[in-house]
C-alpha cells in the first residue's frame, strides 16, 4: 500500500474509506429525504412529474460514471477518482443548500437542482466502485467482511438522511442536512488527501 506520507496515521485508510461509504449512502438520499420541501407549496412547490425528473440526471450521469470509472482508474489512480467522486457530492450538496435562496424563482432552482442530481450520480458512479476497490485492497485477507462492512454503512447513512431531514426540518431549516454533508465531506477530503490510497495488487 505504499509508505504513509507525513502527517499521517498508520492505519487511518480503512477507517476512512469507510466514513466515506457511510456519508456517500447520506448524500445518496438527500433528495428523496427532502421531497416534502421540494413538493411542498410552502417549500418549491414542484409537480410529481417535475420532482421524478429530478433524478433523471443523477441515473444518467451514475451510469456514465460507473462505465467509464474503470478506465479513469486505470489513467489517474484509484485515490483521485476515490477524491474525485467526494467532489462532485460536495458540489451536489453544495447547489442543495444554495437551492434554499431560490425558493422565490422556482424555474431557476428546478434548474440548479438537475445540476445538483447530476453531480450526485456521478459521485455515487466514482465513489462506490472506488470504495469497494479499496477496502477489498486495504484488507486482502478479509476483503469479504470489508466489502460487506462498508456496504452496511452505506445502507446505515440511506437510513440516517431522513432522520436527519426530519431534525433539521424540525428546527427551521431543512437545507441543514446538505450542509451536514458538506462538513463530513470537507473532512474526508482534507484527511484522504494525506494518505497513500495506493493498492499493492490491480483489482480493477
Amino acid at each position: 500500500m505504499g509508505p504513509p506520507q507525513p502527517g499521517t496515521t498508520p492505519g487511518s485508510e480503512l477507517p476512512t474509506v469507510l466514513a466515506s461509504g457511510l456519508a456517500q449512502g447520506i448524500a445518496l438520499v438527500a433528495f428523496p429525504a427532502a421531497s416534502q420541501i421540494l413538493l411542498s407549496s410552502e417549500g418549491f412547490g414542484f409537480s410529481a412529474s417535475q420532482y421524478g425528473f429530478l433524478f433523471a440526471p443523477q441515473v444518467l450521469t451514475a451510469i456514465t460514471a460507473s462505465l467509464i470509472g474503470g478506465a479513469l482508474t486505470r489513467k489517474f489512480g484509484i485515490k483521485r477518482i476515490y477524491r474525485a467522486g467526494l467532489l462532485a457530492d460536495l458540489a451536489a450538496m453544495a447547489l442543495l443548500a444554495g437551492s434554499q435562496l431560490l425558493v422565490a424563482d422556482r424555474g431557476a432552482a428546478y434548474m440548479l437542482l438537475l445540476v445538483a442530481t447530476a453531480f450526485l450520480g456521478a459521485g455515487f458512479g466514482l465513489t462506490v466502485p472506488a470504495l469497494n476497490i479499496l477496502v477489498a485492497g486495504l484488507r486482502p485477507g478479509a476483503a469479504d467482511r470489508a466489502v460487506l462492512l462498508l456496504n452496511a454503512l452505506l445502507g446505515l447513512g440511506t437510513a440516517l438522511a431522513p432522520a436527519f431531514t426530519a431534525l433539521f426540518v424540525g428546527l427551521g431549516f431543512w437545507w441543514g442536512l446538505p450542509l451536514l454533508i458538506i462538513a463530513l465531506l470537507l473532512a474526508l477530503l482534507t484527511v484522504s488527501r494525506r494518505l497513500p490510497l495506493v493498492l499493492q495488487s490491480r483489482l480493477f
